[in-house]
């Protein structure tokens, strides 16, 4: 036999290469929209105790921004977050007194957080707190 009659080797078995692991390192940002109610009531500090009402439910629309940090480290993740809402909760409520009526309103709020969490597979368990 001479070199050109003999057969070609197989080619190779390709293998892919594994995915990338996945981590939550990283900067991200985000936006949420939502509903917000308040049932307890409203309070007056203005007028004393005679404007204080018991019943009364603050309803609206709220949204914004969320920007935050996570770092992970094995299957722990910390982070911090800070966030920014508007909001259209506004209320009324009838005084005690049985004649005026009390207005409230949340124009805008913002809170700030720490996370800490564990990777499950590619999901992340998480618990925060933080202020507002």
């Amino acid at each position: 036999m001479f070199a050109a009659d003999m057969a070609l080797p197989p080619p190779p078995f390709f293998v892919a290469p594994p995915p990338p692991l996945s981590t939550w390192t990283g900067p991200y940002v985000g936006a949420q929209v939502g509903g917000g109610w308040d049932p307890t009531g409203g309070y007056n500090t203005n007028c004393g105790d005679a404007c204080t009402s018991a019943s009364g439910t603050i309803t609206g629309v709220l949204g914004g921004l969320q920007v935050g940090y996570n770092y992970q480290f094995r299957a722990i993740v910390v982070g911090a977050e800070a966030d920014f809402s508007a909001s259209g909760l506004h209320g009324s409520y009838p005084a005690l007194d049985g004649i005026d009526t009390l207005t409230t309103s949340v124009n805008y709020f913002g809170t700030l957080t720490g996370k800490l969490g564990t990777v499950l597979g590619s999901a992340l368990l998480y618990g925060k707190g933080g202020a507002a």
